[in-house]
């Protein structure tokens, strides 16, 4: 049993995709999503998936809107101890959720991760994740054990023994598992991923597509040093 907790804001465009994968899902869970005001048609979205879903689907709107304090409320009015955060542009492979909580229960792993693929059949974007999640993250977490925010699993012992995200920080997912590496180093899960978007770098030309990639690398590892 665990809850998906997804937060949005204008995610029309993205979040059936994620839904549908859900969907497909085997197993006891219920979908969390946390809005964040939005004024497209999200909330459309939610309430038609809620309609033909097996499982609980919980719609909860907030007029503060932001990834840290979206995601605690989401903690806060979840139903199961062990969660997984998901960033509302991923989706899911069949099997992911069946594969994922049998390691994490044979092991008694509190904490954990995937890779990261993208989503787009373009060879830049497919060739640039490959790269990360296969070369740049193992390498890093050798340094700082950190976990990418769009698909993290925990439970709400370790959510609030960390004192949950915080705020104002850049790349809080980083931090959280940062956090969390102090009672339990943070797992990326065998043999899972999830797809994700790349739609940061659509209208990037090659040269600025680079610089933001390189320039997030930086960040992401600086995050995970910070303090």
């Amino acid at each position: 049993m665990i809850s998906l907790i997804i937060c949005t804001l204008n995610e029309e465009k993205y979040l059936p995709m994620l839904l549908d994968s859900i969907h497909t899902q085997e197993g006891v869970y219920e979908v969390v999503v946390v809005d964040g005001n939005s004024f497209d048609a999200t909330v459309e979205v939610v309430n038609a998936f809620a309609k033909k879903s097996k499982q609980p689907v919980r719609l909860v709107a907030m007029e503060c809107r932001g990834p840290s304090t979206q995601r605690n409320k989401g903690v806060e009015v979840a139903t199961y101890n062990n969660l997984l955060f998901l960033d509302a542009d991923v989706v899911l492979p069949q099997g992911f959720l069946k594969e994922s909580l049998r390691q994490i229960s044979e092991k008694n792993i509190p904490f954990a991760g995937t890779k990261i693929y993208a989503a787009e059949q373009a060879a830049k974007y497919r060739i640039t994740y490959w790269l990360y999640s296969n070369y740049y993250l193992p390498l890093m977490r050798f340094f700082n054990p950190v976990i990418h925010g769009c698909s993290i699993f925990t439970t709400k012992e370790m959510h609030y023994k960390i004192g949950g995200f915080q705020q104002d920080v850049t790349f809080e997912d980083f931090r959280y598992s940062k956090m969390a590496a102090r009672y339990f180093r943070p797992v990326l899960l065998k043999n899972t991923y999830v797809r994700t978007s790349a739609r940061r770098y659509y209208n990037a030309t090659p040269r600025e597509f680079a610089e933001l990639m390189l320039s997030g690398i930086y960040s992401m590892f600086k995050a995970g040093m910070d303090g």
